[in-house]
């Protein structure tokens, strides 16, 4: 099982972006601005450097990884709270109850989707559901109010590879 490699203490804003391939100082700029994730100080203080517990560091690299690809920050901060509910359901549902990236549990032997149809939806698609042959997508939820958008139809929808994030946060 891969976990976060880190200090005992976590990890600093350098190595995340080190592990992502995403350039430190947009990630510096994008803090400044105020993606933080909760409990993390907007202003550290001159010479110290912030450190990320894994649920923060897990966190951010959603975030970063977003941003990257082009993805508005407060979209970026909307998915990457949604991504929750694939830890919730890997674990809270026994499907592959090992995966809990916000927890530092970065390694699955299954696939963890989140899409996201026209920022304002969002839905899990994954192979962990352990009675069923392929897929598993739950219905598409308004990440607004959390309701199930029964009519929801989507024109524009983007995927986020949740495994894929948590295996190069684990620097594998």
């Amino acid at each position: 099982m891969s976990t976060i490699k880190q200090s005992e203490a976590g990890l600093k804003l350098k190595e995340i972006c080190r592990r992502l391939d995403v350039d430190y100082d947009d990630a510096r700029y994008l803090l400044a601005k105020g993606a933080l994730p909760d409990g993390i100080a907007a202003d550290p203080g001159k010479g110290n450097h912030r450190i990320f517990e894994d649920r923060q560091a897990f966190m951010l690299a959603i975030i970063l990884k977003l941003r990257a690809a082009g993805v508005s920050t407060a979209v970026a901060k909307d998915v990457a709270e949604w991504s929750r509910h694939v830890q919730g359901m890997a674990v809270n549902l026994g499907w592959d109850w090992n995966f809990a990236p916000f927890a530092g549990k970065l390694h699955s032997e299954k696939e963890w989707y989140l899409d996201v149809g026209d920022k304002k939806y969002a839905r899990i698609v994954t192979n962990a559901q352990p009675s069923k042959d392929g897929y598993e997508i739950t219905p598409w939820v308004d990440m607004t109010n959390h309701r199930k958008a029964k009519s929801a139809r989507p024109a524009i929808i983007f995927r986020v590879d949740i495994v894929r994030i948590a295996e190069l946060l684990a620097g594998s």
